[in-house]
């Protein structure tokens, strides 16, 4: 990425992010999933560029701290005090400072969402979005599941990697709820 400071007169500073290039998301004929990068570990050269760059690492913590805030509240939690409880239960402070972060730093952040016996929400727990690759779509143009692997740098074609299901798409005890910017498109006519 090539930034560009001009300073004019009126001391107002413009950043322009005139060289920013995206990484390239390809499928192979061979795999089930959607790789991202040429090498396939775009996310984790972005975090390497995070821990990297002690500037970055600054901005993007005060971004985070700015949109973790004070963690995860209610307007209505005085009116129903048992609901807002059990939002409470399900998911640690850590885990959703984390999902932000990786929000913040990589686009994208993961749940993995467990459920009990009785198919109800057990808890929310973080889940390495780094971690994650996008099964090829179906018919619909949608994911159903995402696939596992702890270091895709390393990944080989032998490699078992583990299927799990988009949260509400299967009976299993773990999906993942991935959160992510929505884009929208404006078009003039």
């Amino acid at each position: 990425m090539n930034l560009n400071f001009m300073k004019h007169k009126s001391n107002i500073h413009i950043l322009e992010l005139n060289a920013y290039t995206a990484p390239r998301v390809f499928e192979e004929r061979n795999d089930d999933f959607v790789s991202i990068g040429d090498d396939n570990n775009y996310y984790q050269y972005i975090i390497d560029r995070y821990i990297g760059s002690t500037t970055n690492h600054a901005i993007l913590n005060g971004v985070t701290n700015f949109v973790y805030g004070h963690g995860l509240d209610a307007t209505d939690s005085s009116e129903k005090p048992e609901q807002y409880a059990q939002m409470m239960s399900l998911l640690k402070k850590k885990d959703l400072f984390r999902v932000v972060q990786d929000f913040i730093i990589l686009g994208e952040g993961a749940f993995q969402v467990t459920y009990n016996k009785q198919r109800k929400i057990e808890k929310l727990t973080y889940f390495p979005r780094q971690t994650l690759r996008a099964e090829k779509c179906n018919e619909k143009g949608e994911i159903d599941a995402y696939y596992y692997h702890r270091d895709w740098k390393e990944y080989n074609r032998n490699d078992k990697l583990k299927r799990i299901p988009v949260f509400g798409t299967s009976k299993e005890q773990n999906e993942l709820f991935i959160v992510k910017k929505i884009c929208s498109r404006i078009s003039l006519l």
